[in-house]
């Protein structure tokens, strides 16, 4: 396993225990997000293979790769929190709201639904 993947599987546990602390996001994105943001509006009710078979749009494929490379650029002590305040960021500029832009990237990242 590659050092970004193992770095990837550590984040995931660490995004479900601040989640959980924070309390949970919706189960939708709105009807504009989520006809812009498809993997949005995959029900939390499915399995984690639904966000696996997921072909991202041209859209979701330009906002990741922003969001990947700016939490990319976060020194290597950044805390989740820091990923979450990147991600925030970014997707406030792409019209998604703070629950949205977390479950984007946690969607995008590591194909688990936020808890």
């Amino acid at each position: 396993m590659n050092a970004k993947r193992r770095a990837g599987v550590a984040l995931k546990g660490i995004v479900f225990a601040i989640a959980l602390l924070a309390g949970t996001f919706p189960a939708q994105a709105g009807d504009g997000v989520a006809a812009t943001y498809p993997i949005l509006a995959i029900q939390r009710a499915a399995s984690s293979d639904a966000l696996l078979e997921h072909e991202l749009t041209a859209a979701e494929r330009r906002l990741f790769r922003e969001i990947d490379a700016a939490t990319a650029r976060l020194p290597s002590g950044a805390t989740l929190v820091d990923h979450h305040r990147v991600a925030v960021e970014i997707g406030a500029r792409y019209g998604l709201d703070a629950r949205e832009s977390i479950a984007f990237f946690t969607r995008t990242t590591f194909s688990e639904f936020e808890p």
